[in-house]
């Protein structure tokens, strides 16, 4: 697996060769999703929604503000799922039906 850089040098990266940083971070990425054992796909589609968010950034403050909300809201996610696992059975989806015609 890639050794993660020491903070500075990703300082670095980020200030100089923000693509370099960027490539470094979908390969450590992809590194962690490959050694998962099982949820592989649900976890490159979490990168892929990620990413998308992220695009949507204007500045790297506002990239990481974004960043900090999306992980905020998978922690309350899961802790609503550890602590109240009704939480999950409760959610109930509405069936419209649909009449094309």
């Amino acid at each position: 697996m890639t050794k993660l850089p020491d903070f500075d040098t990703l300082k670095w990266l980020a200030e100089h060769k923000p693509d370099q940083l960027a490539l470094l971070q979908t390969q450590l990425s992809d590194e962690a999703i490959a050694s998962s054992r099982r949820n592989q796909a649900q976890l490159r589609s979490l990168v892929h929604n990620y990413h998308q968010q992220l695009d949507r950034c204007n500045s790297p403050y506002n990239r990481c503000q974004m960043a900090m909300y999306l992980m905020s809201e998978k922690l309350t996610t899961l802790s609503n799922v550890i602590n109240e696992p009704s939480f999950i059975k409760e959610q109930k989806a509405e069936i419209i039906p649909f009449n094309g015609g």
